[in-house]
């Protein structure tokens, strides 16, 4: 993982849309390149949105909990971020779940609307694959007006 992340968050990309997905096995640290994904989409632009995308729900919670505790608990300061999972909730953990697509869409136009150089935040979206379709339909309509995801 940390040969991998040497490379792909080298100065020598700086620029380079390295948007991807992520094979490795089980236990070998996709989480961690994940994060390093995440804090180089951030610090290249403020106002991010990051998703990221999980097979299952249960490894949606496993990753979920990695991003907190890498965070000491403190989501916004430790990542300048907000979160959304969308999904039906997540077991013990406190951050805002939804799967309906325009309360999806009111959390983005409020990210996009109130991100500005004096307050710069990010939102990093948790998502299983089965619920893109709902953050598709949320994004949809308003497409043309908001940047791309990372």
């Amino acid at each position: 993982a940390d040969r991998i992340q040497e490379h792909l968050f080298s100065n020598e990309n700086e620029g380079v849309d390295l948007r991807c997905t992520v094979v490795m096995p089980g236990g070998s640290g996709k989480t961690r390149v994940g994060m390093a994904a995440a804090a180089c989409a951030f610090d290249r632009d403020a106002g991010a949105v990051v998703i990221v995308l999980i097979p299952r729900l249960a490894l949606l919670e496993q990753t979920v909990r990695e991003y907190l505790d890498s965070a000491a608990g403190s989501f916004p300061e430790a990542w300048r971020a907000s979160a959304l999972c969308v999904c039906s909730g997540l077991g013990g953990i406190e951050l805002p779940y939804t799967t309906d697509p325009e309360a999806i869409r009111e959390r983005l136009r409020n990210h996009y609307e109130h991100t500005n150089s004096e307050n710069e935040k990010n939102l990093i979206i948790f998502s299983t694959y089965a619920s893109v379709k709902n953050i598709e339909a949320a994004q949809k309509p308003m497409a043309h007006q908001w940047k791309p995801f990372d």
